[in-house]
């Protein structure tokens, strides 16, 4: 039961949260049966919420043993079904633990449920996938060694954000194909490192759907590419990893010359989002939107009068006392839904006294609906940054032509 009304609540609020989510491949966990998901993990607990609400499998979380040292959170984890596991810098001690833990894991594969883990062991705010541990191919062998269980299906997950920090980013989420433990086992030399080989094959796994930038280029001048990459392909034959396979290919074999274009395309206007929209439109499309932008605002200034205090408020917090950056998007986000529901429920119990039942539901969906609208509104002027920009509209020309060329080196 709780677990269902965190999942309603976060996919809303996710939705608010980010301004475009993609999920490809879901059809690849199955739909029934024991399944292990390994995951990336730039952003701490984004990835888990994420992946819990959008695809269709009900998760179990392996999550870090010290969350649960806390009386008040402890019920939350457990009934949102989360599991505890501890870390080397955790102590010896703690690390016992994990033998139940393991327990735990196995007897849940073994009743047919799935379990999210994150093989690279801790949270860093990056694009690139780090080396794994080997926990996550222990607990696959081990689930089958334990149990019996006739097979366990390990489908690899990317999480992929363009700006996870800031709300208004996108986020995907690519899903490859699933593996067979039991198919791994069968090919594995009789002396093999078990172990170490099935780890080696779960971050060759990853690697395929985790879109990783480069080390050597400059990170904005390769998302100025994706960009522009992504705004040239046809959207019904898109393919998130073919698309960015492509892509690492051309900036290899043309780096030089792709970095410096992209240097000189957002030389002056940084917004790639926004160069982008304005570079393409045309004087009728600059004025539909503006007109879309305005409308928007005027709806949603109901919306934003009531809940832009405790929205403000949550961004301030997380920015100003979370310590490490990879916890500020996933806390932000919770603290905005928590302070979100308290002040609607403030508003329905005013409500009902003054105005009565009728008309306070009137009044919650309203405001509701209203800053919806407004965050469309926020959402579409991050891409409407440059829109009567004269210095822009000047160099409009040299800017298509920069663009266009780099679209020929893409895409011959």
């Amino acid at each position: 039961m709780v677990y269902r009304i965190f999942h309603f609540l976060v996919s809303l609020a996710s939705r608010f949260y980010f301004k475009k989510i993609v999920i490809q491949g879901s059809m690849n966990i199955p739909e029934k049966g024991p399944v292990l998901l390994i995951c990336n993990h730039p952003s701490s607990f984004f990835e888990a919420i994420i992946l819990a609400c959008f695809q269709h499998r009900t998760l179990h979380f392996l999550v870090r043993g010290d969350m649960f040292e806390k009386k008040w959170l402890k019920p939350i984890l457990e009934s949102t079904y989360q599991i505890p596991i501890y870390r080397s810098r955790d102590g010896f001690e703690k690390l016992r633990n994990n033998i139940s833990t393991f327990e735990i894991c196995f007897n849940k594969l073994s009743e047919g449920h799935a379990i999210l883990i994150f093989p690279e062991g801790s949270t860093l705010m990056s694009r690139n996938l780090r080396s794994l541990q080997k926990g996550a191919a222990r607990l696959a062998i081990g689930s089958l060694e334990a149990q019996k269980i006739q097979d366990l299906m390990v489908v690899p997950c990317g999480m992929n954000y363009s700006d996870v920090l800031h709300r208004g980013g996108e986020v995907r989420i690519l899903m490859g194909s699933s593996m067979s433990v039991i198919e791994f086992l069968k090919n594995v030399p009789v002396n093999g490192d078990k172990l170490s080989l099935l780890t080696q094959q779960f971050y060759e796994a990853l690697d395929k759907v985790v879109l990783s930038a480069p080390a050597e280029f400059d990170k904005n001048r390769f998302r100025t590419l994706e960009v522009i990459y992504r705004n040239s392909q046809s959207p019904e034959s898109f393919q998130e990893t073919e698309i960015h396979h492509k892509l690492l290919s051309k900036v290899a074999e043309h780096k030089q010359i792709l970095n410096d274009l992209a240097a000189d395309y957002t030389r002056e206007f940084t917004s790639i989002d926004s160069l982008e929209f304005s570079v393409q439109s045309s004087f009728l499309k600059s004025i539909m939107r503006s007109v879309e932008l305005v409308t928007s605002f005027i709806l949603g200034i109901p919306g934003i009068i009531t809940l832009g205090l405790p929205l403000i408020g949550a961004k301030i917090f997380t920015l100003k006392k979370i310590k490490h950056i990879e916890f500020v998007p996933p806390v932000r986000l919770a603290l905005s839904l928590v302070l979100t529901i308290l002040t609607m429920l403030l508003v329905g119990i005013l409500g009902m006294i003054y105005i009565g039942i009728a008309l306070t539901l009137i009044l919650v969906v309203g405001i509701i609906f209203s800053l919806y609208i407004f965050n469309h509104f926020l959402n579409l002027s991050l891409s409407s940054r440059y829109l009567f920009n004269r210095r822009l509209n000047l160099q409009k020309r040299n800017l298509l032509s920069i663009r266009n060329q780099i679209i020929s080196i893409l895409l011959n």
